[in-house]
């Protein structure tokens, strides 16, 4: 509950921000906020299909138009996703590459904090997340970036991934000894 509210306050401060800070709102979802329906549960096989494939279709196009690859480091694959945008290999109306770019970004995330995916499911549907253990509160990456690109804006997805970090951080627990 103290954790939950937490994040209600990180989204009720940001929420009173300029509207250009808005673009870079947080990524944190309390579950329950509007005492909606949801459940989250373990990937299922077809999940993790799903995902791969989408990694491995950006992990592609980096090969194909960049001459790099997917790596699985920060600094490399933050690069990597930046190039595509900025250089137009992904077009900001091509949602399913802009998602599955959202899916590298979350791995990146995930290694950072140490969260794993899940499946958020509520009254507007289900969607792959991030969580730290069996904690409430859920990160959205597969839309960080394709909501910003499809608005129109210029994307920085070193940014993205640091508000993203930051947003969550507090979340976690402290780590003993620190």
């Amino acid at each position: 509950m103290k954790k939950s509210l937490k994040a209600l306050a990180i989204c009720a401060l940001l929420a009173t921000m300029p509207v250009a800070a808005q673009q870079l709102s947080s990524p944190i979802t309390p579950a329950n906020k509007d005492n909606k329906w949801e459940q989250i549960f373990e990937f299922t096989n077809i999940d993790k299909g799903h995902t791969q494939r989408q990694r491995a279709n950006i992990d592609d196009l980096a090969r194909r138009y960049l001459g790099s690859q997917l790596r699985g480091e920060r600094h490399n694959d933050l690069r990597i996703l930046q190039r595509l945008l900025d250089r137009k290999i992904v077009n900001p109306s091509d949602t399913a590459q802009l998602q599955a770019m959202g899916v590298v970004l979350g791995d990146i995330i995930a290694a950072e904090l140490g969260l794993s995916w899940v499946v958020y499911e509520d009254d507007d549907g289900r969607n792959r997340a991030l969580r730290y253990k069996q904690q409430s509160e859920v990160l959205f990456p597969i839309t960080m970036i394709s909501r910003r690109a499809e608005s129109g804006a210029k994307v920085n997805v070193e940014a993205i991934f640091n508000k993203a970090v930051e947003s969550y951080r507090p979340l976690l627990p402290a780590l003993p000894y620190s």
